[in-house]
């Protein structure tokens, strides 16, 4: 008898899963004895419609002519307080790609196909959710009839030893009913945005603000909230930088990103849209003054602890602000499944392995600044591809039945994604095996060895000692960063390596290498990465990243469709009412 499969969430996880199944099902049509052998795959989705956080209701210009109809019911309106909301995230309004869509592209379904005609580099989040539906539906007309229901939030997930299944509770938000069902398998691909993330800690911090605070996702009257005023932005991610350019397209007087770190994404853009925008780096929001005033406190990275509070600094003030926005990601929304099931979600900053005594690390571009600095007894799994040491390609090494379709790569979230779903496919099918309990553990060790041997980005965060000399380099040891740079590109090589592998092990068909090389594809997205780093490097008061000159570098990998510009500059564009953006 086949096995069952639960699949909780029908975003790109979901769906790329089933497609990647569906895609194993008609390569097996002539093959009567496998095909009965493959699992029966359920997905439930709490919402009415596929698409996950790619999905929205509502966009920047308050001008809901165009909403995705099901979520403009499930969404009520927000009384603007600052709370964490428990309705289903949707993308922060307005969302363009924050990478080449040619790492978006599918093999079994190109641009051409869809779109029939050339494209821009960066493309609006609707367009893309539409396509990413239509692929898997190509082949497959009932695909959603087939594999999804629906309006269905699951309550409770627990596994059963002597059973071996995990017993599963659901709730149709549509019925009201009930319903309990064992499955052998289940698969998290919910994503880690389950909920908007609400600090606590830095909501006391704003105590006192008279103005709005809102979260990311919560931006239905986004231009009434920033036009003609002060902002402050919490957060330096892609989200930090998208909504920080549309409140400079919708009119803000002046957008301050505040972010503990400087190296985020913020950090990349050399100049912003009408110079309109501040960064304050290794900063964080401490205090609030005279309802509108907010007290900035400077920051350090501490290697136990992340950051703490830099002694003695001066803090700074920003006077006169209107609107908060917190950019500060999503809880992940693992309440119902049994405590046992997400135990390795707590050990990501703490959990630590053995370094052998005759560790060493291998020679890189800023050896000559920082020497041979010796290693710990224990160095911790944070800053490594297998940060979630408990995990083995997204499988819990306690409980292999669980598996949880992860995004680990920020260049290309959905290439990886699908990357994902093909391994776990294959690992659910029996294509790829796993290896023992111990076998899972020893290569995640051996994997974080091999980072902190050759990444010093990587030590980084694993060796408090190399942080400590790492923090302590002074700008002039390398004034131009090249040093620093040279570094950092192999480490982002490394990245796409990762993807390569897990393409591979996952027999996706569209391949960029293997851990150890890249091939002309992997070479070609790894490029594309690169530039849409130079565009932010090259950005002026009246441009932004998405105004590419060179946009015919950017071709298609499966039919070599070059990309165009935008029609005008992405300031003067109005996504909601022209569809015609090339």
């Amino acid at each position: 008898m086949p096995e069952s499969v639960l699949v909780i969430g029908c975003g790109p996880g979901g769906m790329f899963f089933c497609h990647a199944l569906e895609t194993k099902r008609r390569a097996l049509a002539g093959n009567p004895e496998q095909l009965a052998a493959l699992p029966n795959v359920t997905v439930m989705e709490r919402a009415g419609s596929p698409g996950g956080v790619w999905r929205s209701a509502r966009n920047h210009d308050n001008n809901n002519n165009n909403p995705d109809s099901e979520l403009a019911e499930e969404k009520k309106e927000s009384d603007g307080a600052a709370t964490e909301s428990n309705h289903g995230t949707q993308m922060y309004e307005a969302l363009w790609t924050n990478g080449p869509k040619e790492g978006i592209e599918f093999f079994d379904y190109t641009y051409d196909e869809h779109f029939g005609r050339q494209l821009p580099v960066y493309m609006p989040r609707q367009p893309i959710l539409e396509y990413m539906i239509a692929r898997v539906v190509k082949n497959c007309p009932d695909f959603f009839d087939r594999y999804v229901q629906f309006l269905t939030a699951v309550q409770n997930v627990i596994w059963t030893d002597a059973e071996q299944k995990f017993t599963v509770t659901s709730h149709n938000t549509l019925t009201g009913q009930t319903a309990t069902q064992k499955y052998d398998k289940c698969i998290w691909a919910a994503g880690d945005q389950g909920l908007p993330y609400m600090p606590q800690a830095l909501l006391q911090k704003l105590d006192g603000f008279n103005g709005k605070i809102i979260h990311s996702t919560d931006t239905a009257n986004f231009g009434d909230d920033v036009r003609g005023k002060r902002i402050l932005i919490v957060g330096g991610s892609y989200s930090a930088e998208d909504l920080a350019l549309v409140a400079c397209k919708v009119g803000v007087e002046k957008a301050y990103i505040v972010t503990r770190c400087d190296d985020s994404a913020v950090t990349w853009t050399k100049q912003w849209p009408g110079d309109k925008v501040e960064l304050l780096l290794k900063q964080t929001p401490m205090a609030v003054e005279s309802g509108s005033t907010i007290l900035m406190q400077k920051l350090k990275w501490v290697i136990d602890s992340q950051y703490e509070n830099e002694e003695g600094a001066e803090p700074g003030r920003l006077e006169n602000i209107d609107t908060i926005v917190l950019c500060t990601g999503y809880r992940r929304q693992f309440d119902m499944l049994a405590p046992e099931l997400t135990e390795w979600k707590k050990g990501q900053h703490t959990n630590t392995f053995p370094v052998p005594e005759d560790w060493t690390m291998a020679e890189n571009s800023l050896t000559p600044l920082l020497g041979d600095v010796p290693p710990p007894k224990e160095a911790r799994y944070f800053g490594t591809f297998v940060a979630w040491s408990d995990l083995y390609r997204g499988v819990l090494i306690d409980n292999p039945n669980m598996m949880f379709l992860r995004t680990d790569h920020d260049d290309y979230p959905i290439l990886v994604i699908d990357s994902n779903a093909w391994l776990l496919m294959q690992i659910v099918t029996g294509g790829r095996p796993l290896p023992s309990a111990e076998g899972m553990k020893k290569e995640n060790i051996d994997q974080a060895l091999f980072e902190m041997k050759h990444y010093p980005q990587a030590r980084y965060f694993m060796d408090q000692g190399y942080c400590e000399k790492y923090t302590a380099l002074q700008p002039e040891s390398d004034p131009t960063w090249k040093l620093y740079e040279e570094a950092e590109a192999k480490s982002n090589r490394y990245d796409f390596q990762v993807l390569a592998r897990t393409m591979q092990e996952g027999k996706h068909p569209a391949n960029i290498g293997t851990y150890e090389a890249l091939n002309e594809q992997g070479e070609t997205l790894h490029d594309y990465g690169y530039l849409s780093y130079y565009h932010r490097c090259h950005t002026t008061t009246n441009t932004t990243f998405r105004d590419v000159k060179d946009a015919s570098k950017f071709k298609s990998r499966f039919t070599g469709t070059e990309s165009v510009p935008l029609k005008e500059l992405w300031m003067d564009l109005d996504e909601n009412t022209d569809k015609n953006l090339v």
